[in-house]
């Protein structure tokens, strides 16, 4: 999210309610509730969030992202269950108006 700092700047210090702050941000009053709460247990105040850059401000609430893996083992099914499975079997999200 990239609205941490405007979010930020407008509940601290413009002052609005929740909801003022999420109409003008154009997110959920969740999201900012969420954001300030985090601010407020990270220990931050507005001096500290402008002093940090967005990509710094966003680590300090939500912690390092975790990388993806590209080497991803995919499982493999059993042969039981292969052999139990109708030669004709159809994913279940398949919806038999769309199936081929």
């Amino acid at each position: 999210m990239h609205q941490i700092r405007e979010i930020l700047r407008l509940r601290w210090v413009l002052g609005l309610g929740v909801r003022q702050t999420a109409a003008s941000a154009g997110v959920g009053r969740s999201v900012v509730s969420k954001t300030a709460s985090r601010a407020e247990t990270a220990g931050l105040d507005w001096g500290a969030v402008e002093a940090l850059s967005d990509q710094e401000l966003e680590q300090q609430l939500y912690g390092t992202p975790c990388a993806l893996t590209q080497n991803r083992i995919e499982p493999t099914p059993s042969p039981a269950f292969r052999a139990c499975r109708p030669s004709n079997h159809r994913p279940a999200s398949v919806s038999p108006a769309f199936a081929p």
